[in-house]
Formats: structure tokens, C-alpha cells, sequence
């Protein structure tokens, strides 16, 4: 019998950032008894993913990835049934919606565990504490900003969608993409829709501990040349099977569309620090006195 997943038992709190949490369908869950082993996950094998179904609140923004849930008053659609996608091993949830059929988001876990603490009333005495601890250190001039609106805090999300559908551009896709289910490949969702004249598979898991996300467009039998759209937040750290890119568009001949895979690095690897990076001490530096060196040597010859 297999363990409830973190989606499942995800706290309110960290659902209330992505949306609170309306209505908790089945679980499918594609784990096992057993957790996976570090080293599986460190050597790039897929991790055991748990997927929910939750209608959540939209926490889109850009205009034209809402204009699939906008309504007749002009309001905007909260996400009915969205695919909520995570792992054990995993710090990120993923959210796809068969509306708009396309990832919606990326949310790090534990930013939103700590804005969620944070909004609780128990973070909140806290930070009250330390804004009083500054306004005591800020001379008489200060009381200026008082009446200012606090910043809002960083966004939990690594990414949100924008724009037009990925595949929008693409020859043969038009009007809105129509959602046809998903399914199970190997412990990995599998999304089928249509866009147009074009059928889509596209497979979306996390890789190395959920530092990698991967995700498999295949459209057999298209008529042209496939165009995806990768976001700006995203085309910095992706990378593609095959095609070419021009600018965040991802290019692929339509004979080698049947396999294209897109994989995104979620934590970029630090560069470090060299040596030429840090301060030479130079001829001038100065020692503990806080005189130059050659000066000091001069004060100790006398």
C-alpha cells in the first residue's frame, strides 16, 4: 500500500499561495513501498511522482495566458481540477491544466513554506518585532516612510505561464488546444490534446532529486515545422534534444518532431569563486595598523 504523497498532505498554508484548495480529488500516486535511493535520484533516474487533482485559485497574471479562463463578466476562472504534480525527494509542485493544456507553474516549496509562516500569526510578531528594531536604528527623519506600503514579498514561483499557448506559433495549430486525458508511462504523466491540425503527447517529471525537469513534446505526423515557446525565466536554463533555437523559440523540423526533449535545470549550478576573482593584496595594501605596507616598514627602520 503506498504512503500519502507530499501533494496529498501538503499543508493549507502552502496550498493557500497556489491557491486554497477547493475541492481534493483522487490520488494517483506512481510510488512505491520503498523510498527511492539517493543515488537513483543523483543519477538522473526519473524520481516517483505523485499527482493530485485540486481546483485551485488562478495565480496566473499575464493577460493572454488568463484569456483562456476568462468568463462572461470579465472575471477570471479559478483552475477546476488542475494536475498538482510533485515528489518525496522533490523541494518543487508542478501544475498543469487541461483548460489551457499547458504547465502553469512552478512553485519552490520551501519559499512558500516560509511566506506561509510568515503570514501565519505566529510569523507575524516576528516581523513586527523587526520592523521595530529598524525604525529604532533610522535617525528622526524616518518617520517619513511611514505611511509607505510594505513591499510584497518574492514570488514562491519559479515560474508562471505567459503568453500564448507554446505551440501557438506553430503551422497547423490554431484556435484553442482541446484536452483529450492524460495517462501513465513509465510512473510519468502523460498529457493528449490537439491544437489545430496538430496531436500533441506532451510528458512532463522531475530528475536528480527534482533539481531537473524534463519534458517531452511528441507530434507524429505534423505538417510543418513545430515552434515552442519557451519562457524567459526558463530559456536560460533549458535545453533541447534537437531543433535550433531563435531567441526563446525552440525550432524543430517536422521529420524529427515525433521526439522532442526540453530540460530545464531548476538550480542552476553556482560558479566558484577563483582566485583572480578575489582582491589582490598588492603593493599598497595595508596591514593592521591600517598604513600602507611600505610606509609602516619605513616608521620600524627609524
Amino acid at each position: 500500500m503506498s504512503r500519502p504523497g507530499p501533494i496529498a498532505s501538503m499543508s493549507p498554508n502552502i496550498l493557500r499561495l497556489a491557491g486554497p484548495a477547493l475541492l481534493s480529488a483522487a490520488l494517483v500516486s506512481a510510488q512505491e513501498d520503498e523510498p527511492p535511493s539517493r543515488i537513483a535520484a543523483a543519477s538522473g533516474i526519473p524520481l516517483r511522482i505523485d499527482i493530485a487533482r485540486r481546483d485551485l485559485r488562478n495565480f496566473l497574471e499575464e493577460e493572454k495566458a488568463l484569456a483562456p479562463y476568462r468568463i462572461a463578466d470579465d472575471t477570471v476562472a479559478d483552475l477546476r481540477d488542475a494536475f498538482t504534480i510533485g515528489s518525496v525527494d522533490a523541494p518543487h509542485a508542478l501544475f498543469w491544466d487541461a483548460r489551457s493544456c499547458r504547465l502553469l507553474g512552478i512553485l519552490d516549496l520551501d519559499a512558500a513554506s516560509k511566506q506561509a509562516e510568515a503570514a501565519s500569526p505566529s510569523g507575524a510578531a516576528p516581523q513586527a518585532a523587526d520592523a521595530v528594531g529598524q525604525s529604532e536604528d533610522k535617525d528622526d527623519g524616518a518617520g517619513e516612510n511611514e505611511d509607505a506600503e510594505p513591499s510584497p514579498p518574492p514570488s514562491p514561483y519559479l515560474f508562471k505561464a505567459a503568453g500564448r499557448h507554446p505551440l501557438a506559433e506553430s503551422p497547423g495549430a490554431t484556435g484553442e488546444p482541446e484536452y483529450f486525458g492524460f495517462r501513465l508511462v513509465e510512473g510519468r504523466p502523460e498529457f493528449l490534446y490537439r491544437s489545430g491540425r496538430l496531436a500533441v503527447e506532451e510528458r512532463i517529471w522531475l530528475e536528480d532529486g527534482g533539481r531537473i525537469l524534463r519534458q517531452r513534446f511528441a507530434l507524429v505526423g505534423a505538417p510543418s515545422e513545430i515552434h515552442i515557446a519557451v519562457p524567459k525565466e526558463l530559456r536560460e536554463v533549458a535545453e533541447a534534444s534537437v531543433g535550433e533555437w531563435k531567441d526563446d523559440t525552440l525550432v524543430v523540423p517536422n521529420d524529427k518532431a515525433e521526439e522532442i526533449l526540453l530540460s530545464y535545470s531548476l538550480f542552476p549550478e553556482e560558479i566558484p569563486e577563483t582566485d583572480e576573482d578575489q582582491e589582490p593584496a598588492g603593493e599598497d595594501a595595508k596591514n593592521e595598523t591600517g598604513k600602507p605596507n611600505d610606509e609602516s616598514k619605513k616608521e620600524e627602520r627609524d
